[in-house]
């Protein structure tokens, strides 16, 4: 039983309840009961198109996305894509904290022996930390993209990094990014190269030939199914989610 067949039961039932209380019944009460008959419909008609438009995963049960795991499936209904887009936050945390802890520094300066002035100590801990961002620096230039919605959001937008695969497939890249914007977003599904788009924030070059509404235009496909690299997306990249149409969106708009 999926939310369509609820829906469906849902208003068949209701138009049939109802629709015997009209022959039933005279005067002014059979006038707003056929007034509803004929009005219920088309309002549940609207929200439906509403939620086909903005939420359509809303409609759908697991059993519906086939061999994908359950809770896969439920992890992409919290928007979470698997807590994929925080990867990047736990490794530079991990990475600072080793490095700058005062267990490092207390192991170096009794490297160093006795000898070794305060001015020294001072000295060490801001070469750790230097050394600390530069690592993490090289972490996300090997291994991640960064996605930078503000240009797309507003103060709404933040900057999120994805792990970076080479062979993963660009519709699953562009879910993941979707997700990650939010409910509040009111960015409809689907909508890449119609709505947004993504754009290198150094090269400026924007990914127009991307996403499911290029596969399906000139291969027929449902799914953009060409790995990233292929279509110039490479680690280290920030790229920008932009209004597919200059000024499409107002500054700051959710």
């Amino acid at each position: 039983m999926t939310p369509l067949w609820v829906i469906a039961l849902f208003l068949s039932l209701t138009e049939t309840v109802v629709g015997v209380g009209v022959i039933q019944t005279r005067g002014n009460i059979q006038l707003i009961l056929t007034i509803f008959v004929v009005a219920f419909p088309a309002l549940v008609a609207l929200v439906f198109f509403a939620i086909i438009w903005r939420k359509p995963y809303h409609l759908y049960a697991p059993t519906d996305f086939g061999s994908m795991d359950f809770a896969a499936y439920i992890e992409a209904m919290r928007g979470s894509h698997l807590g994929r887009d925080t990867l990047f936050q736990e490794i530079s945390n991990a990475v600072a904290a080793s490095l700058r802890s005062d267990q490092t520094v207390t192991e170096v300066m009794a490297s160093l022996g006795k000898e070794a002035r305060p001015e020294v100590k001072i000295g060490l801990e801001a070469a750790l930390g230097r050394t600390a961002n530069r690592t993490v620096e090289r972490v996300r230039s090997v291994g991640f993209l960064a996605i930078d919605t503000r240009p797309l959001l507003g103060v709404a937008g933040n900057v999120r990094y994805f792990p970076y695969s080479a062979e993963e497939e660009v519709s699953s890249l562009l879910d993941a990014i979707w997700l990650g914007l939010g409910e509040k977003a009111d960015v409809p599904a689907f909508s890449y190269g119609s709505e947004w788009i993504l754009r290198d924030s150094v090269s400026g070059r924007r990914f127009q030939d991307i996403g499911r509404r290029w596969a399906r235009r000139t291969r027929g496909e449902a799914y953009d199914k060409r790995p990233l690299r292929e279509v110039g997306i490479e680690p280290g990249m920030t790229l920008e989610a932009v209004p597919a149409v200059h000024g499409s969106r107002g500054s700051g708009a959710a």
